[in-house]
């Protein structure tokens, strides 16, 4: 993912992904609120378009759908990332 927006791992980390992918989250909106809108967009493991900045500002493309896995019986929900184009996800 950090390949993807320009930066390295540890300039990514305790950054919110909604800094870089607008439209991503509702403003102002409870972080479980924003998990379940972010399901309802990405229903189906379907990929979405949005626009996304890297770390020097330069806007582009990126597709996102959500995987959901059940391990050791607890759900897990994975956000997948890709360029349009692209058939493999980060």
């Amino acid at each position: 993912m950090a390949d993807l927006f320009g930066a390295n791992q540890v300039r990514m980390i305790g950054r919110r992904i909604s800094e870089f992918i607008a439209g991503l989250f509702l403003e102002g909106n409870s972080p479980s609120y924003n998990a379940r809108y972010l399901a309802y967009l990405c229903v189906d493991g379907e990929w979405r378009r949005f626009v996304a900045k890297n770390t020097r500002g330069q806007e582009f493309a990126i597709e996102i759908s959500l995987s959901r896995k059940i391990t050791e019986g607890q759900e897990v929900f994975v956000l997948n990332f890709r360029q349009p184009g692209e058939t493999s996800c980060r």
